[in-house]
């Protein structure tokens, strides 16, 4: 075998060059997620690496969350005051029985 041969899509030896193949896997792959060409090239350089869950992480951890697909953006919560409106629109239990009386046995 070629010792400059790619290993594993990871850059192989010290060239730097990515396997073409493996590159095209995997921009096909997290194009599906929602990134954009340009962000998984980007990554790609970075990481010198055409490894889908290498660049998957690298683009998850240095995308800006707005730039980021939905699914991989932060839930929000709604600001505290309103999670208490919402939650005092319905009683969370059933309302308590008077302290001395009790239901028929």
């Amino acid at each position: 075998p070629d010792p400059g041969a790619q290993g594993g899509g990871r850059g192989g030896g010290g060239g730097g060059e990515l396997d073409a193949e493996e590159v095209g896997k995997t921009e096909r792959r997290l194009q599906k997620m929602g990134f954009t060409p340009k962000q998984i090239k980007g990554a790609m350089e970075e990481t010198q690496s055409a490894d889908p869950n290498e660049v998957l992480d690298h683009l998850v951890l240095h995308t800006p969350e707005e730039l980021l697909p939905n699914a991989f953006k932060e839930r929000k919560q709604p600001p505290p005051e309103e999670a208490l409106k919402a939650s005092t629109r319905q009683p969370l239990t059933q309302p308590q029985q008077a302290a001395g009386s009790r239901a028929p046995s």
